[in-house]
């Protein structure tokens, strides 16, 4: 039975929007078929936990980080900037792809598409719905970023308001003194208040990584791979094999050089699995592979 592993995505509405979606995924079963046949990128770490894959998370972020996966109208105000890789303790014992898509789902969200009047729109409804001192204050003092601009604004909505400090404003409530009109045209304000991550991506963006069942995917098909024969304990050979496949052919070529070793267990190995009659280069099916490889 196969031991590799893929990741499958998918999106999950969030929880205090679900207009909104972050990214998801589960670790699944594998066939050598699948990954050579169909693209589907297997999935594997060191003992230590490290990183046996260095190319997928710039391959992955590459992706995300293209402007077909972005709302150009967003963009142009910031709210589609590009993710990093994120790089984490030793002893997390998480790779910096997992603390990667991890930090995706908690700071990128998934639309089918949004404007910026409808980001707007339901950036305000979330404020009427919480609206309160708090929020009245934080506003406030975000619209106003010196005391005396800041005393003057309230003092313009209701003359008994007495301040000589920061200290004084909690003496009233600024959400009954101010409404969510007295912040009209600081888009930029309310949107930050009212939404917990400004970073938006199109739904589309999965569909160039995954394949129809939502598995890691970033190859169509894999032509070309080298397959390494495992040293046991009574035999210290080290052998590598380069494969071709065409269709459902594949052509295996060993590395050998001039060890005449290498040559005689490159032999006993093409007799094992050749459905030809080549002795050092063979050739045999994707089903031999597969059983060769589990």
């Amino acid at each position: 039975m196969s031991t590799l592993k893929t990741f499958r995505f998918r999106f999950e509405p969030d929880e205090q929007f679900p207009m909104f979606k972050r990214l998801a995924w589960e670790q699944v079963d594998l066939s050598t078929r699948d990954v050579l046949m169909n693209g589907v990128h297997p999935w594997t770490t060191n003992n230590d936990g490290t990183d046996v894959h260095p190319s997928l998370i710039d391959a992955f972020l590459q992706r995300l980080n293209d402007e077909s996966a972005k709302m150009h109208e967003l963009d142009g105000f910031g709210y589609c900037y590009d993710v990093s890789a994120q790089h984490g303790y030793y002893f997390e014992k998480k790779t910096r792809f997992e603390r990667t898509l991890e930090y995706i789902r908690k700071s990128v969200w998934f639309v089918d598409n949004l404007s910026y009047l409808q980001l707007l729109e339901i950036a305000k409804r979330r404020l009427r719905e919480s609206w309160g001192h708090r929020v009245a204050r934080t506003l406030a003092e975000g619209a106003c970023p010196g005391f005396q601009e800041l005393r003057q604004f309230l003092k313009v909505k209701d003359k008994s308001i007495k301040l000589s400090g920061y200290g004084d404003i909690d003496q009233y409530d600024l959400g009954v003194v101010l409404s969510l009109d007295d912040f009209e045209g600081r888009d930029s304000l309310l949107i930050a208040e009212a939404l917990p991550s400004l970073n938006f991506r199109k739904t589309a963006f999965l569909s160039g990584v995954t394949d129809s069942q939502g598995r890691l995917r970033l190859a169509p098909n894999i032509r070309k791979v080298t397959l390494t024969m495992i040293p046991q304990a009574s035999d210290y050979q080290h052998l590598v094999w380069q494969v071709e496949r065409e269709k459902e052919t594949c052509r295996f070529r060993p590395e050998v050089g001039k060890s005449e070793s290498k040559r005689r267990k490159a032999r006993e190995f093409a007799e094992q699995w050749r459905e030809d009659e080549g002795r050092l280069c063979f050739s045999t099916s994707m089903g031999r592979l597969c059983d060769m490889v589990e």
